[in-house]
């Protein structure tokens, strides 16, 4: 089976988020630091956009290719996120290349 690594922050972390959009809470592989990005703390849904000198941690979860189409939905992607590969460091001090979801345009009010 295919397994995609997914590096997840804001409301995502949440295990009631989890088991809304999975019908399970998914399991951590390890906290990670994705560095070049701020989050904005958007009350419905959080984002992250590129920042030079910023930092955002978060967790890399492992997804089932089922999981991953939930996500993007939920994501609404292609329209306002966009699932991209990114490299994160690791809890362990070793970098991944990853999935995550962005955002490069502010939300619109």
């Amino acid at each position: 089976m295919i397994i995609y690594k997914v590096f997840i922050y804001g409301k995502s972390l949440k295990p009631n988020v989890q088991l809304g959009l999975f019908g399970e809470s998914i399991i951590e592989l390890f906290k990670a630091r994705l560095t070049g990005w701020v989050l904005i703390e958007d009350k419905e849904k959080p984002y992250i956009l590129p920042s030079e000198g910023k930092t955002v941690e978060g967790i890399i979860v492992s997804l089932t290719p089922e999981q991953l189409k939930k996500a993007d939905l939920w994501k609404e992607v292609p329209g306002l996120y966009r699932r991209e590969r990114v490299t994160i460091r690791g809890a362990d001090g070793n970098f991944y290349n990853v999935w995550t979801y962005t955002r490069h345009k502010p939300a619109q009010t």
